[in-house]
């Protein structure tokens, strides 16, 4: 299992990890005010039914074979707008989709730590930051809890 380690002090701690459950919590909590923020803003409804090619214009979740999970909105059975994508290695991506791929505006949370924040064109990073783990400056997280992946 992977866990993603957020130092938004920049410090250390004499006592060890004491204070490695403050900023995962935090962590935490911008995630889910990301998704609390996304749901609420979204007009589609909700996707019918379990076949991913059947659903149109609408927001739902699909569990993929290999364990990863995507939830956002779809278009034609393909992933088309903002999302979610979780793999099963621990990294998380959240921003723009178009015609199944990650285009546009998006965040990569490495399960290593790192940070990607920028553009992306049919799944590739184009530019942007590269932060390390612990590196990013508190904008991004910012921008993750008010979802500004506009």
């Amino acid at each position: 299992m992977y866990e993603i380690q957020l130092d938004l002090t920049h410090s250390t701690n004499c006592a060890g990890d004491s204070d490695r459950m403050p900023r995962f919590t935090l962590f935490l909590l911008l995630i889910v005010l990301f998704l609390a923020k996304f749901s609420a803003a979204s007009a589609l409804s909700p996707c019918v039914g379990h076949d991913i090619h059947e659903w149109h214009n609408c927001e739902g979740t699909h569990f993929l074979a290999n364990g990863d999970r995507y939830i956002g909105a779809w278009e034609n059975g393909k992933k088309h707008g903002r999302g979610m994508y979780y793999f099963t290695d621990g990294a998380i991506y959240a921003g723009e989709y178009v015609n199944d791929f990650m285009n546009g505006r998006g965040t990569m949370f490495w399960a290593d730590g790192r940070i990607w924040v920028g553009t992306w064109k049919d799944r590739n990073w184009v530019r942007g930051q590269q932060y390390q783990p612990g590196k990013a400056p508190g904008y991004v997280y910012e921008a993750i809890a008010s979802s500004r992946l506009k």
